[in-house]
């Protein structure tokens, strides 16, 4: 069964990312019957540098006049550039996008360059996939929309992700684990009970690393990873736990148990003393914040999800 976090944190980026999707408007469906079939020579292309993808020019436009699909610190954004005359602070906040026949709304983010929306790594697929695609933003003689062709895209879009720049945690301290120490002979002792069930099922014993993080002269945390098979671990193949004790003559507990993620610590962000947790999952979006509450930690909701409670 997954650990009780790992389940939290599908639970709220299922809620965060699904609860996103939506039927488009009229609006958008008069728009995809303004022009005729999309011409074959036009593609997707890729810049000579930086990770920008280009869309062909749009075969019906109003205000927009080119698209491009970016990427920076693992995000992706759609950037419509419009006509100079264009009041984009008065346009709304969310987009209507349609490919082929599937519509999902995004949302926007600040930019000066034009209109930027931000595109959730699970729309990629079918970026990549699909044959057409159209988007709009507003209404009424203000309206922003473009249709175009996703011909090419699935070859520009995997060219370009290699080419995304890496996240910037810099504002956090990143915990490296170690393979050999002090800190693995603890988590041995601590994990053998699922050491034992991982080589029961796996037939080998998983691989073991860890880092102990004193926090005071009393408080301190160990950082401990096991790593073997995605068929127990999950996706990853690795599961990381952090146990915490409040003193030397205190046993070491559990506080956190989640599938393999890169793990930071925000020494400037601390309850009680214990300070925040940084995960970055491979492959999504945002970073995680788990904050102490008392027993342990738990995920940091944004405000937005806690009001849709």
């Amino acid at each position: 069964m997954p650990p009780a976090h790992t389940r939290a944190t599908r639970h709220w980026l299922l809620r965060g990312r699904i609860g996103g999707l939506a039927i488009a408007g009229a609006g958008l469906s008069a728009l995809l019957g303004l022009a005729g079939p999309v011409s074959a020579a036009e593609r997707w292309t890729v810049a000579p540098f930086g990770a920008i993808a280009y869309a062909p020019p749009p075969v019906a436009a109003r205000r927009v006049e080119a698209v491009q699909l970016d990427c920076r610190q693992q995000r992706w954004t759609l950037l419509l550039r419009v006509a100079a005359d264009t009041d984009t602070p008065a346009l709304p906040d969310t987009a209507r996008l349609r490919i082929d026949r599937s519509d999902f709304e995004l949302e926007r983010v600040s930019s000066g360059r034009g209109v930027a929306l931000k595109v959730p790594r699970e729309l990629l697929d079918p970026l990549k996939s699909g044959g057409e695609m159209s988007v709009e933003v507003g209404e009424g003689p203000t309206v922003v929309q473009a249709r175009l062709s996703l011909r090419g895209s699935r070859k520009a879009i995997e060219a370009v992700a290699p080419e995304c720049s890496p996240r910037d945690m810099s504002a956090y301290e990143a915990i490296t684990l170690e393979q050999t120490g002090e800190a693995v002979d603890i988590a041995t002792k601590l994990l053998a009970d699922e050491i034992a069930r991982f080589r029961a099922a796996a037939g080998f014993a998983p691989q073991i690393q860890a880092r102990r993080v004193d926090l005071d002269a009393q408080r301190a945390l160990l950082v401990a990873s096991l790593c073997g098979a995605s068929s127990y671990f999950g996706d990853t193949g690795c599961n990381v736990t952090v146990h915490a004790r409040s003193d030397a003559m205190t046993d070491w507990r559990e506080v956190f148990n989640s599938e393999g993620v890169a793990l930071h610590w925000d020494a400037d962000a601390a309850i009680d003393g214990w300070p925040n947790l940084v995960t970055l999952p491979p492959g999504e979006d945002d970073e995680f914040v788990w904050f102490w509450d008392g027993g342990g930690y738990a995920l940091q909701v944004p405000p937005d999800l806690r009001a849709a409670d």
